[in-house]
């Protein structure tokens, strides 16, 4: 896969050259960011027409986007909120001296913590144990 950059109407398009038969474009909302993937054989300048031919496609998506805020990565503190299973629960912290664990209330996550972890392992043991719930 080649991959290269250019620039139409001030919108950076990242592009992929692959072994593939059609041209596809993709908005990613979290990084606000543009690709196309493209066949091999395909000159630049046939890119270009089909980018500038869906240009009005990639405002409207670039602008829906940018009324969204992006999405903050978690803090894992008392009182956030993080979805699981379809729904919001807010998280407590509690710091014990026992091995971590993850436990499910009605309303609350409770994430178990060994005192003074530093808030990256919080966020390992918070979703590897999560994930085992799946």
């Amino acid at each position: 896969m080649e991959i290269s950059q250019i620039t139409i109407s001030g919108i950076e398009i990242e592009v992929h050259r692959k072994p593939i038969k059609n041209m596809n474009i993709r908005v990613y909302p979290a990084n606000r960011e543009v690709r196309i993937s493209v066949p091999y054989y395909i000159r630049n300048s046939a890119i270009e027409h089909f980018v500038a031919s869906k240009l009005p496609w990639i405002q409207k998506h670039l602008a829906n986007f940018k009324r969204v805020p992006a999405k903050l990565e978690p803090k894992f503190l008392t009182g956030e909120s993080h979805s699981f299973w379809g729904r919001d629960y807010e998280l407590k912290v509690i710091e014990q001296k026992t091995s971590p664990c993850v436990v499910l209330k009605d309303e609350f996550i409770e994430l178990y913590v060994r005192n003074g972890k530093h808030q990256r392992k919080t966020s390992y043991c918070f979703r590897r144990m999560v994930s085992r719930r799946d």
